[in-house]
């Protein structure tokens, strides 16, 4: 059964690719991966409105989406004029702070500067075929997660990063992710020398995710890319 590996990213007018790169393993298969990237079943790609640049997200946003939450409450009641022609309907409405979008840093998504060359590195190192070949038009996804800072209940903040791989033709079902936490830091500390912790935080969480990607993990996709090639191409 083909593998299925990964994402959680939303589709929205911010979905975007970037161009696929081509990588030469070890064994001289050419493969091709894309930063980004777009699973068809799911139309789900990545909005890079929220996953570009490290983020923060204050009390001072979440104070706005709570006055648009009454808004929409007040407007979208049972008996409103927008509820009846179904513009909207009634109910409670209400967000989840880490869904909000926050201010971006000038720092880049740690999942791109620091977990993508990784993975791209042990593609190359770690992927293994029967015999040498070219796989590049089955291309391995790598999906990043939201990178961002967000405040708690008290002063401190979570830093919140990850990343998803999706190898096209795969289960989405079987979809690898990994998404890590760190809180318990006040955001002064997180900002300063240009977010310097929050960088090197961001790297050890990711770290923990590479833990997880173990060479059973590249058996499987160097598996998938053979088997797809054979009953897809």
């Amino acid at each position: 059964m083909p593998l299925g590996l990964v994402a959680c990213s939303s589709g929205s007018s911010n979905v975007s690719q970037e161009a696929p790169e081509q990588l030469i393993t070890k064994n001289g298969s050419q493969i091709a991966i894309q930063y980004g990237g777009y699973i068809a079943s799911l139309a789900r790609g990545v909005d890079t409105k929220k996953t570009k640049m490290l983020r923060v997200i204050d009390r001072g946003h979440n104070a706005k989406a709570v006055a648009g939450d009454v808004a929409s409450t007040i407007f979208c009641n049972p008996v409103s004029l927008f509820n009846i022609i179904g513009a909207c309907r009634a109910k409670i409405y209400t967000h989840n702070r880490e869904d909000l979008q926050g201010d971006d840093t000038t720092i880049e998504n740690l999942a791109k500067t620091y977990a993508y060359p990784k993975y791209k590195a042990l593609l190359q190192e770690k992927l293994s075929f029967d015999k040498a070949g070219d796989f590049t038009k089955i291309p391995v996804y790598f999906i990043p997660g939201q990178n961002y800072l967000v405040y708690g209940d008290n002063d401190d903040y979570k830093l919140r990063v990850g990343f998803s791989v999706y190898i096209k033709y795969s289960r989405v079902d079987g979809m690898f992710t990994c998404n890590e936490e760190k809180s318990g830091i006040p955001l002064a500390q997180w900002q300063a020398n240009n977010y310097e912790l929050a960088a090197k935080e961001s790297q050890a969480l990711l770290d923990r995710c590479f833990q997880r990607l173990d060479q059973e993990h590249f058996n499987k996709v160097s598996k998938h890319l053979q088997e797809s090639e054979k009953e897809f191409l």
